[in-house]
């Protein structure tokens, strides 16, 4: 099997090219944006109330949640008028994007009445759409680091991935790697389309289900674990891409690194985002490390549930031929992608 799969639609077209399309203007078939029936029903709405969807959306509930941010966040993704708002948060991805600016064009462009308690609920959902941005630009960056055998980090995590599947095995030999799944004898090979990242990924999964782990390995051995798992994490990603699980980000833990009693409001700003002024760069570490750990803890924990749905929904009724596993995986992306667009 192939280090890294590239599912393809009906009409051919890569499905990873797709998905990243949600980013900009040209989201498929799914995209409730055409929906005829979506559109008759904000128009009634907005004749019945007075209230554009954005405004409705922030008085609809007393106190911020979760809810009101995945509804907003719909929204803007949806909304024509809002377009600039849209490509600063969804094209740039940007994690630094102004919380006063959009809260001022979001007020402006839909002529909302600037109203204490609409004011600051629209700023807490913009702060978690920061939150996810911030998020999914880390899990970008993790996936840009190349595997080294040689750094003791990467090393660790391969060693751990193998006591998590062969408990109480020798240590491997180049050979020996096969038996987990990679292709050959040399695992940094399969790891190029997805960077360290897909090694986390698999890491974690492995130490927490080891059981599940386990059974998954030897019930489908004909398709390779860690190969699997790596085109795996390649999907999974591309499904935080489409936006529709930034809800997972939203309801995330804060960080557990706080800023100093006496640190200034820059301070606290920056030590919170995970820059570095140079004010306390120790400080500053310990953030990016919290940031780096709590992303690939979401994505791991998102990922674990795609790999049981794949083999137990997918592989295990399909005709499990290796030469078809790009048709099923895009098969089964398709399904989750229709699902979390109906979401």
């Amino acid at each position: 099997m192939a280090a890294a799969v590239a599912p393809r639609d009906a009409a051919g077209r890569p499905t990873r090219d797709i998905v990243r399309s949600v980013g900009g203007d040209t989201l498929d078939a799914h995209d409730p944006r055409w929906s005829l029936e979506r559109r008759v029903v904000k128009w009634v709405l907005h004749q019945v109330t007075g209230k554009c969807e954005v405004q409705r959306i922030l008085d609809g509930e007393a106190w911020h949640s979760v809810r009101m941010s995945r509804a907003l966040s719909k929204s803007l993704q949806l909304s024509k008028q809002l377009k600039n708002v849209h490509e600063t948060i969804y094209v740039e991805v940007n994690a630094g994007f102004s919380i006063d600016s959009v809260t001022t064009n979001v007020i402006d462009l839909k002529m909302i009445e600037s109203e204490a308690a609409r004011l600051r609920h629209l700023r807490m959902c913009l702060v978690d759409l920061r939150k996810a941005n911030t998020f999914l630009t880390e899990l970008e960056r993790s996936r840009h680091v190349k595997f080294d055998a040689s750094e003791p980090s990467h090393a660790d995590l391969l060693e751990r991935l193998w006591k998590g599947l062969l408990p109480g095995e020798k240590a491997p030999v180049k050979t020996d790697w096969k038996r987990v799944g990679f292709q050959g004898a040399d695992p940094s090979s399969d790891f190029r389309g997805m960077g360290l990242l897909g090694l986390e990924a698999l890491a974690h999964f492995v130490e927490r289900n080891q059981d599940a782990a386990r059974l998954i390995m030897n019930l489908y051995e004909e398709l390779g674990f860690a190969i699997t798992g790596i085109n795996l994490a390649g999907f999974t990603l591309r499904m935080f891409e489409t936006r529709q699980l930034d809800h997972i980000f939203f309801a995330a833990p804060e960080s557990l690194h706080k800023p100093k009693p006496n640190s200034s409001a820059k301070e606290t700003a920056n030590l919170l985002e995970g820059y570095d002024d140079g004010s306390d760069a120790a400080a500053a570490d310990d953030v990016r490390k919290d940031l780096h750990d709590r992303a690939v803890a979401i994505f791991a924990e998102q990922f674990g549930h795609y790999v049981r749905e794949f083999f137990s929904r997918q592989w295990r009724t399909s005709d499990r031929n290796i030469m078809h596993f790009g048709i099923h995986l895009a098969t089964f992306e398709a399904r989750v992608r229709s699902r979390l667009f109906r979401n």
